[in-house]
């Protein structure tokens, strides 16, 4: 079981790197100036994955009817960036769990 859970944090780590880079290599410096001089997009994004989706992990908790502690993982988990893989990463990287929550 150690061998498989060690082969997991290394694929979900290479699979995250490999992703980060490709968007890296993908965006041009001019692409990325105009993506962020574009303040009505840029309002909207930040709205979308500050409030919205950990909203929305918060609905699908109370709509199952979650018991508290898998609920509470759920919306910590549509709160960090990145999803779960943000989460896994700071696991692999033995660092905190907990990311920052927005209380509304």
């Amino acid at each position: 079981m150690g061998t498989l859970h060690l082969l997991f944090n290394a694929v979900t780590v290479i699979f995250i790197v490999a992703t980060m880079f490709t968007a890296g290599l993908g965006a041009t410096v001019a692409a990325l100036r105009g993506v962020l001089t574009d303040v009505p997009l840029l309002t909207l994004s930040l709205i979308a994955n500050m409030v919205a989706i950990p909203l929305l992990g918060w609905g699908i908790g109370a709509l199952f009817g979650l018991p508290t502690a898998s609920f509470i993982a759920l919306v910590l988990v549509a709160s960090s960036p990145g999803g779960p893989f943000g989460a896994k990463l700071a696991m692999v990287q033995k660092g905190a769990l907990l990311p920052y929550v927005w209380v509304l």
